[in-house]
């Protein structure tokens, strides 16, 4: 993770998006690093699309097949329920 390296902050990102004081209860930092040259690095660049596109693909390949099943064996299920109620 991009972000474990010396020259990146998670620290920031939690103090700026509010997650280390509201969900974690830690005071504010002493020192603000910025992550600034991270965000403009291609490294980063090819990591959030690698992530992007893992997304898209597991959307598409898992869990869109993966409700159609759900749906079709809900809809056996009401037609069982139905036809046991008649």
């Amino acid at each position: 993770m991009i972000f474990l390296s010396e020259e990146g902050s998670i620290r920031t990102i939690l103090n700026d998006t509010g997650v280390a004081a509201d969900v974690m209860g830690l005071a504010p930092g002493d020192h603000h690093t910025s992550n600034l040259d991270i965000l403009k690095s291609r490294t980063f660049e090819n990591n959030l699309l690698l992530f992007i596109i893992t997304g898209i693909i597991t959307e598409s390949e898992h869990y869109r097949p993966l409700m159609e099943e759900i749906d079709a064996v809900l809809g056996l299920i009401g037609e069982n329920m139905k036809k046991g109620n008649e």
